[in-house]
């Protein structure tokens, strides 16, 4: 019983990160044609609107967009899905566990640039 409650909260879990990973590849489709001045001035920009509020939830889509698209641009490395889900899932303050070779570094790259907006540092 307990078991198959725990499957369903799992999977309902899974398909709202789910959800949001398809939000962050559609707008990193409108960055993609950006140039890298206009990338900058996009991270600046969100930036000064961590300044200005609390709750980073509003700033996910954009945050994790930027990094994916320069991510792309510098290492020529389009974040697979399940990086972006660990990016989420840390960035909820949560422990994803993942296997050697699937991008452990690369995603923890998406909540640090995301709490560094706030300019306090961040650690991993």
């Amino acid at each position: 019983m307990f078991k198959k409650i725990e499957n369903i909260l799992k999977s309902h879990v899974v398909d709202n990160y789910l959800k949001i990973v398809e939000k962050i590849k559609d707008h990193q489709r409108t960055l993609h044609v950006k140039t890298d001045s206009q990338l900058k001035e996009e991270s600046n920009a969100l930036m000064n609107l961590a300044q200005k509020i609390d709750n980073f939830d509003s700033l996910i889509v954009r945050a994790f967009a930027l990094v994916a698209e320069a991510i792309e641009r510098v290492m020529h490395i389009n974040p697979y899905d399940e990086q972006l889900i660990g990016g989420l899932v840390l960035f909820d303050k949560k422990i994803a566990e993942m296997n050697t070779g699937e991008g452990k570094t690369l995603t923890a790259i998406f909540p640090a640039y995301l709490h560094g907006l706030k300019k306090k540092g961040v650690h991993i």
